[in-house]
């Protein structure tokens, strides 16, 4: 998980934003990504 945050940045977010706009986007990101993933099936672990 750690490795997708700055993967995330590099792609999404502008280089030139400051860094809280930074961090407000990928929370945002990382919160849709986590409804997306509660929202698909689970599989039996």
């Amino acid at each position: 998980m750690k490795v997708l945050i700055p993967i995330l940045e590099g792609l999404l977010v502008p280089a030139s934003a400051p860094a809280e706009e930074k961090m407000r986007i990928v929370l945002t990101l990382l919160s849709f990504a986590a409804l997306s993933m509660q929202a698909a099936p689970k599989p039996n672990v």
